[in-house]
């Protein structure tokens, strides 16, 4: 009977699911108070952008550029090793390997003798690393000092609700043949659920922790991004016999009673899982390749909403009265902070384009899988402890609107059964034993009960880290001087501005926490909470102020990721149309090609962004008043085995006189989604003057870069299309997996994607032939490609 049902619900489901992939058509379309103690040179406006959007003025005794990975890393320990009170980080990515076990083991060190390390990373890029944090907060808080892990954008109330609708059976609400009572019936229970545990919390405007057992799996595969897991919840959930409360992966109980009943409840949904995996596999794999695309375009990539519209295939969202919350959370599911920064003592800081990964802390060697990146880091000393820039720390730190403690996500998304459940499958999977199926599920059934048991994983994981830690230091070695890069020195007389994107406005209500912000509005930049693109703007406006015919200025756009929002697309028109006099400007963007990156999509749409604007500039640029533009990327330099070394992750703008270093990428992405942080520099004619002549090397290298201007400009948009045809298949083949052509279609997500990089040509060109630039067309813009 059991089979029976099941069978006719996959069939029911997939009847919803099947469209999904196919409709990634493009749909739809303040912070904490500023201060600053000293007033920046320059025109009116950007006077007072820079004076009402700067978190802190910062005065460094001395500050330093690093170019080089080995030695920002090194001064990153150094940093931790000599912190005497504090230690306050914020990381996109804080990785588990080769480097980062080192600089771990240093921050449970500083704990231990006395530190407070506040470390908070993104939730979603991190999640899957999960015992890591609680090993650090388990070794790290066993002295004098302590150690605490936050995770920016947790799952919000409408997410949570979701995912224990989509795994809540019918008969759970006793109805279990109508389907569009039962719905109903669902809705109802889990508002009522969902009402109780929020009116428990000491502050209702903190999303619940509620866990109905299998939404915990649910949510633990969706950050986890085990598709595969993901669709048995999904197509299977009403199966997994998870309640709230009864030692379920929700339950906080550890009495040994509550453990064992713990173990044998997930024991069973992972004997379910297992089955559903054998009985239903061709099925299960088909839904895992969509929920896959769907999630990869979702971080990646192109539709706006994949990931909602294939998940909530169920979910009456017309009829929901918080639809339009519903989409919109979804939407923003992957907003990321995309912070890099440390600071210790509250007067030592290090931010720039860095993570906390080999990539970016090592030169080329044996230990690094990927290639290295080439990045921008500040480091500055500063003259006295900065209470401003603790203060814009702690804003992200306690928005508890939008951050959780491990305490928070090991009840709403434990990761025991996600763990116990990988790993005993994959080491006791058919093709790695000869055994038959019932020897198969009994291995399982013995490594699964290892594995759930979180001590022992995270016993495994300290080991981890000592002997990665201990591999760095005794096998890798650092390039001589001669081959490393430079590090290039502050002027004394430089001034400092630390700047933020953050997703949270000002709350006039006094003891009210700061309102959540959703995306941003063309010349409400930082009303929007944008407080770099703020800058940025009027920054490129005064470049060309400050130019004249005995002194021209550059501007160097020297991003990762050039795919410029239409806010900067239009100040850039302006630059070269005559709008604005910058006939003593020159404007060069400075990139990965497809070919140097691990965000290919992000350049390979930059190409039809590039070719709308080439063709504007060619046929409006003034020759009296205009900026000459010219678009640059870099080419690849390759191993012996054809991989590219090296791959660049800056994001440093010169603007003129002035220079902004940071972790904002010039793309649609970090002006909508995401928090960034960075400095403005400006009074540094020397390090200015030091770091263009390194660009103007760099360009004039052989073989280093190639200028694209002329080359987008003049293919026709079918031949672009089809030279970049083969690309597009390789990035659907990567963000899908192996064998996705056996499980999807490939046509349709061919035909797909050069719709939508079309589309973005499309739109650009209207924006840009638009003489009044409406907001309209250029936030419809932004809406339909900020998830790239």
């Amino acid at each position: 009977m059991r089979d029976t049902r099941l069978y006719r619900d996959t069939r029911r489901s997939l009847f919803y699911l099947a469209p999904c992939i196919l409709l990634f058509a493009v749909l739809q379309g303040c912070a904490a108070p500023k201060s600053a103690t000293t007033q920046p040179a320059g025109g009116s406006d950007f006077r007072a952008a820079v004076a009402s959007e700067a978190s802190a003025s910062l005065q460094a005794r001395q500050g330093m550029v690093f170019l080089d990975n080995d030695k920002v890393f090194q001064k990153k320990i150094e940093l931790v090793k000599n912190a005497g009170h504090s230690l306050d980080l914020a990381y996109y990515i804080y990785a588990d390997d080769y480097s980062s076990s080192v600089f771990s083991q240093e921050l449970i060190q500083a704990a231990q003798r006395g530190v407070r390390v506040r470390l908070l990373v993104d939730y979603h890029t991190n999640y899957p690393r999960l015992d890591l944090f609680r090993m650090l907060e388990q070794q790290g808080n066993g002295g004098k000092g302590s150690l605490e892990v936050r995770f920016f954008n947790r799952p919000t109330n409408v997410i949570i609700k979701d995912a224990v609708y989509m795994t809540l059976g019918c008969g759970a609400v006793e109805a279990p043949n109508d389907f569009k009572r039962c719905s109903e019936a669902k809705l109802q229970a889990i508002d009522k659920w969902l009402q109780e545990a929020i009116a428990q919390q000491p502050d209702p405007s903190v999303p619940t922790n509620f866990n109905s057992g299998s939404s915990g799996i649910f949510l633990s595969a969706l950050y986890a991004r085990d598709m595969e897991l993901l669709a048995f919840s999904v197509l299977h959930g009403q199966d997994i016999q998870l309640s709230k409360g009864d030692g379920s992966p929700g339950s906080s109980s550890t009495s040994r009673e509550q453990k064992e009943k713990k173990l044998r409840t997930a024991l069973t949904a992972a004997k379910i899982y297992w089955q559903s995996r054998r009985t239903n596999e061709r099925v299960l794999e088909r839904t895992a390749a969509r929920l896959k695309l769907s999630l990869a375009f979702l971080i990646h990539g192109e539709k706006l909403r994949p990931l909602y519209d294939t998940l909530t295939a169920y979910l009456p969202v017309g009829k929901r009265p918080d639809a339009r919350e519903a989409i919109r959370d979804w939407d923003y599911l992957t907003e990321f902070l995309h912070h890099k920064l440390l600071i210790a003592d509250d007067q030592q800081v290090v931010l720039g384009g860095r993570n906390m990964e080999d990539s970016y802390h090592m030169s080329t060697n044996p230990l690094v899988e990927k290639y290295i990146f080439k990045d921008t880091d500040v480091h500055l000393d500063l003259a006295a402890p900065s209470a401003d820039l603790r203060h814009s720390f702690e804003g992200l730190w306690d928005y508890r609107v939008m951050t959780a403690t491990l305490e928070d996500i090991l009840q709403h998304a434990p990761n025991d059964y996600l763990v116990a459940s990988q790993r005993s499958h994959k080491e006791c999977s058919d093709s790695k034993l000869s055994m038959d199926a019932g020897s198969v599920d009994a291995c399982r059934e013995r490594l699964f009960a290892r594995y759930f048991d979180p001590a022992l994983r995270l016993a495994e994981q300290k080991q981890q880290m000592d002997s990665r830690a201990e591999i760095f230091r005794s096998s890798y070695r650092p390039p001589q001087n001669a081959a490393s890069q430079p590090v290039i020195p502050l002027d004394e007389s430089a001034r400092i501005f630390y700047l933020e994107n953050l997703p949270f406005l000002d709350n006039p209500s006094e003891g009210q926490p700061p309102q959540r912000a959703y995306g941003a509005t063309n010349g409400s930049e930082g009303l929007s909470g944008k407080h770099i693109h703020e800058v940025w703007l009027k920054g490129l406006a005064q470049a060309c102020r400050d130019a004249s015919t005995g002194g021209p200025r550059q501007v160097i756009l020297h991003n990762a990721y050039f795919l410029p929002p239409s806010n900067l697309l239009g100040q850039l028109a302006e630059m070269v149309d005559g709008t604005l006099d910058c006939s003593n400007v020159q404007i060069i963007a400075l990139t990965n090609s497809p070919a140097t990156t691990d965000l290919g999509v992000i350049n390979l749409a930059a190409h039809y962004s590039l070719k709308a604007f080439g063709e504007y500039y060619a046929a409006k640029r003034d020759p009296r008043k205009g900026a000459t533009f010219q678009y640059h990327e870099y080419l690849p330099e390759k191993d012996e085995r054809g991989r590219s070394l090296y791959s660049l992750h800056s994001k440093v703008s010169v603007l003129g006189k002035r220079v902004i270093i940071g972790s904002a990428n010039a793309d649609v992405r970090s002006y909508m989604m995401d928090t960034n942080n960075g400095v403005l520099i400006e009074h540094a004619p020397l390090f200015l003057e030091n770091y263009v002549a390194r660009i103007r090397q760099i360009l004039s290298e052989p073989g280093k870069t190639v200028n694209r201007t002329e080359d987008l400009t003049s293919r026709s948009l079918e031949q672009l299309l089809a030279s970049d045809r083969d690309a597009i298949r390789r990035l659907i083949a990567q963000v899908g997996g192996e064998g996705l052509k056996d499980k999807l279609p490939e046509a349709p997500l061919v035909e797909f994607m050069e719709g939508a990089l079309q589309g973005l040509y499309t739109m650009t060109r209207e924006f840009l032939d638009n003489p009044n630039r409406e907001n309209a067309t250029g936030n419809r813009l932004n809406s339909y490609f900020k998830l790239l």
